[in-house]
């Protein structure tokens, strides 16, 4: 029978072993997260081509479907 028993038949330097190569393999996992993001620019969370608060603002605006008040209340806000 080799399940969860086998790490309790070597005692703490077999959980000992455990948690280092699960750091290890966190740690192999965040430096591939890390480069990719690095190689490929992504610095920011937004993705491409979407609009900003205060353009989707200006062009509920320019559609009519917000007042000139709320308009300005919304900008206030976003400040």
């Amino acid at each position: 029978m080799m399940g969860g028993s086998m790490l309790w038949m070597h005692g703490w330097g077999g959980l000992l072993s455990l948690v280092v190569y699960l750091a290890i393999v966190s740690g192999f996992v965040l430096l591939l997260v890390w480069a990719i993001k690095r190689i490929t620019g992504s610095s920011n969370t937004t993705l491409p081509g979407a609009q900003s608060p205060r353009d989707i603002v200006q062009l509920r605006y320019a559609r009519g479907e917000v007042t000139r008040e709320q308009y300005q209340q919304i900008l206030n806000d976003l400040d």
